[in-house]
């Protein structure tokens, strides 16, 4: 049969192509000859053919031939530190640099590339994104879903190659790069390859690891469980979570903490930065909620800024209610039909933009990171990943160690993103409880909540005590609607 290092195989597709490519021109009374055709191939392929393939379509298909030739190719880029470099050193004696455009779909999600416009149109941001404003930063990828027979696939790569390595390390540098001299592509990946070099592997002790076990109802499987592992490796050790806390050794960032979170088989599916800002410790209001701006940037993109203002009402000016800034895409861009990521980046190759594809040197440096976590797991043999059940926030040290470095999960913090499973663009209602009107009885209220609580897309503002307080006159036996309020609308519901 024919194969990837076959000559024959590939002198039968290039006159193939050829022949494809004459009858186009003569189809479109182009004036050029076939020779002057561009072509782009797409690695849909192992890694272990990259280089095979590379060769031959030197050989075959681009020697002689005066248009461009590119090729993309998907992930993984290697396994660790030297399968890189070695495929790296393969490829490049066959493809120049920017011949080859390494694809990572989440440079293209539409939120990811506003990072640089978010962050460098934006003037009000250049004196506090640095460590000096910032407290900590936390960016996560959360999946709800397990391997669901994709284990083949998974086993042989875990969380750390799969996604932490690729998808979560390019966020974590559009995030805490420095402005680039230009949007030209290499000098934007100039910049997010100096964040990489000035990150250095994590200790243990800044490491969280672990394997989804059984749902806690017991209904859902766990990773050794699936049809797809047992077939395969039924004693798998392989990591289906993972959270570190990195540190960037550089003027902007000295200090603070990059708590980096991602995961199978979480409670949620979403992925999101937030950035938490500091107190000011001589604040006029002390008991202010601290500034979030959090990015959500799947399933639905928005931004919000957590800021505080003065409660509604008679409150007196020392009292502060939290409130967010809300930019959601759905809301504001009703209309709008966003390209999907591979379409952008297809596009993108055949402009020759390189700007959001990963470039050999960022490719190493995210290696370097890693490898050394890869070597003290895989080589361990008496090492079992702990586990956590299906369908939780993953191992609860993972909480305990982004809280010890400065994250809040305060109810305000809890409202919207990758602490809940709401988010703003869910809510295209809004009903405030809150009314002047006597509801004496239970049973009053119990007619206005199914208005409210009908649909999933409605969200209920619960005010605080003292607003209500204001309104005493118009109600009567309040103790034990104050009481209510203070519980989440669902066991308000169910309470009453």
């Amino acid at each position: 049969g024919e194969s990837y290092d076959d000559d024959k195989s590939f002198i039968k597709f290039a006159e193939y192509l050829n022949a494809v490519e004459k009858e186009k021109i003569a189809l479109m009374s182009l004036s050029c000859d076939v020779s002057e055709s561009n072509r782009l191939f797409y690695f849909a392929t192992p890694p272990n053919v990259f280089t095979d393939l590379s060769k031959n379509i030197k050989k075959h298909l681009s020697g002689n031939h005066k248009g461009w030739t590119r090729v993309i190719v998907e992930k993984p880029f290697g396994e660790d530190l030297k399968s890189c470099d070695d495929l790296l050193r393969a490829m490049g004696e066959h493809l120049k640099e920017n011949q080859i455009y390494r694809i990572d779909h989440y440079l293209a999600k539409e939120m990811v590339q506003n990072m640089l416009v978010l962050r460098f149109s934006n003037t009000l941001w250049d004196t506090i994104w640095d460590r000096r404003s910032i407290k900590c930063v936390k960016i996560s990828m959360k999946e709800s879903e397990g391997v669901a027979g994709r284990g083949g696939y998974y086993d042989d790569y875990g969380v750390i190659r799969d996604v932490f390595q690729n998808h979560l390390i390019q966020v974590l540098c559009l995030t805490a790069m420095e402005a680039p001299v230009s949007l030209h592509d290499d000098d934007i990946r100039d910049e997010k390859v100096k964040v990489l070099k000035a990150i250095e592997s994590p200790p243990l002790t800044n490491v969280v690891v672990g394997q989804y076990g059984r749902s806690l109802d017991d209904k859902q499987e766990s990773y050794l469980e699936d049809p797809s592992i047992v077939s395969k490796n039924p004693k798998s050790k392989q990591l289906t979570f993972v959270q570190m806390v990195l540190f960037i050794n550089n003027k902007r960032w000295a200090g603070v903490p990059f708590i980096c979170k991602c995961g199978k088989a979480l409670d949620a599916r979403n992925a999101e930065i937030r950035i938490q800002f500091k107190n000011d410790g001589l604040c006029l209001y002390p008991n202010a909620v601290f500034n979030e701006l959090a990015i959500r940037l799947q399933p639905s993109e928005a931004i919000w800024l957590r800021v505080n203002t003065k409660k509604p009402g008679f409150a007196r000016l020392n009292s502060t209610y939290s409130s967010d800034l809300d930019l959601t895409y759905q809301s504001r861009f009703d209309n709008l039909v966003l390209p999907g990521a591979y379409t952008r980046l297809i596009l993108d190759c055949l402009e020759g933009d390189q700007s959001l594809f990963v470039r050999d040197d960022e490719l190493r440096e995210a290696w370097r990171i890693v490898t050394p976590l890869l070597k003290k797991f895989e080589g361990d043999s008496s090492f079992k990943p702990p586990t956590y059940p299906r369908g939780s926030r993953g191992p609860p040290e993972a909480d305990e160690m982004a809280s010890r470095y400065g994250f809040l999960r305060s109810p305000e913090s809890m409202k919207y993103g990758e602490e809940t499973q709401r988010a703003p663009h869910e809510q295209k209602k809004e009903i405030s409880v809150y009314k002047k009107k006597k509801m004496d009885t239970k049973d009053e209220i119990k007619n206005m909540l199914p208005l409210v609580f009908e649909s999933s897309n409605i969200h209920v503002h619960i005010f605080e005590k003292e607003y209500w307080n204001c309104f005493k006159d118009y109600q009567k036996n309040s103790e034990k609607k104050e009481k209510l309020m203070f519980e989440s609308p669902r066991s308000w519901i169910d309470q009453l």
